[in-house]
């Protein structure tokens, strides 16, 4: 299964990183796109960003007092929600549920905290072909959470340096 990642802004750009880094750990048949990891130098990057949005399965939209607004953020989670079977999630790195307006405010918004993050990658567990039972999901999940929570306080921190 694809998941793509979006991102705009330096927080959530760092905040992306960490989940193309984290969420593999845990579910590790799942494919994580993150455009500056995923898109090779000269390669025509809107081309591909348009073909991997055309085959992701579940969407993750890093939202930040920075980007909530922002026209692409909008664009590619509408790419992703076009397909009937696919699922879109907004973490709010730095922001409230009310903070969300226009068509994200529409999808399910997830805080940055142990048991809603736990929450998403359970979804996420759940949407791949062969899902890891849930006491395996939750072992990995509780031994990879510590460094993932210690990341995003740091990417926190120093952009509101």
């Amino acid at each position: 299964m694809k998941v793509f990642i979006s991102w705009s802004g330096e927080l959530s750009k760092a905040t992306a990183e960490h989940l193309k880094k984290w969420i593999p750990c845990i579910v590790q048949s799942v494919e994580v796109f993150f455009s500056p990891e995923d898109i090779e130098k000269g390669e025509n990057w809107d081309s591909k960003i348009s073909q991997v949005l055309s085959e992701c399965n579940y969407g993750i939209i890093c939202l930040t007092s920075q980007n909530v607004s922002a026209p692409w953020i909008n664009f590619e989670a509408g790419a992703i929600a076009k397909s009937l079977d696919s699922r879109v999630s907004c973490l709010m790195v730095d922001i409230r549920p009310s903070d969300i307006k226009g068509p994200l405010s529409r999808y399910q918004a997830t805080k940055l905290d142990r048991k809603e993050i736990f929450q998403l990658i359970s979804e996420i567990n759940k949407a791949t072909e062969q899902p890891l039972d849930m006491s395996r999901l939750s072992n990995a999940f509780e031994a990879m959470w510590p460094q993932l929570k210690e990341d995003m306080t740091v990417a926190l921190k120093s952009s509101s340096a």
